[in-house]
């Protein structure tokens, strides 16, 4: 992290790495912060969907530790992003409205893995 402190900070992919770092320290207001800043500056990019299934991760583990916030991203479009917004949901203690997400991310997961050319098994 000491030498990402001076890389530069315009940089989307330097700045990604840093949230993930953070996350992994268990830094989640850091990490937070950078992927709200990313996903609300970026324009489209073919990383957009792992950022907005990022930022609902640790939407989670701030929910988790205390610190209550809403996930920023109305898009769920990918099995990742159903998947966090569940697991958010069950941080919240909403099991019913979590079991409608999971469905949703199992069923995703398996029509992208098809699309993708792998058999259902």
């Amino acid at each position: 992290l000491t030498g990402l402190a001076k890389a530069d900070s315009q940089n989307p992919a330097v700045m990604e790495l840093k949230a993930q770092l953070f996350y992994r320290m268990n830094r989640f207001q850091e990490a937070y912060d950078i992927y709200r800043s990313l996903c609300r500056d970026l324009d489209d990019d073919e990383n957009e969907d792992l950022r907005r299934a990022n930022l609902l991760a640790v939407t989670t583990k701030l929910h988790e530790s205390g610190v209550e916030r809403e996930p920023t991203t109305s898009e769920l479009d990918t099995h990742e992003q159903l998947y966090n917004q569940a697991c958010h949901l069950i941080a919240c203690k909403r099991y019913d409205e979590a079991a409608k997400f999971l469905q949703l991310a199992e069923e995703r997961c398996s029509q992208t893995l098809k699309e993708d050319g792998f058999s259902e098994k």
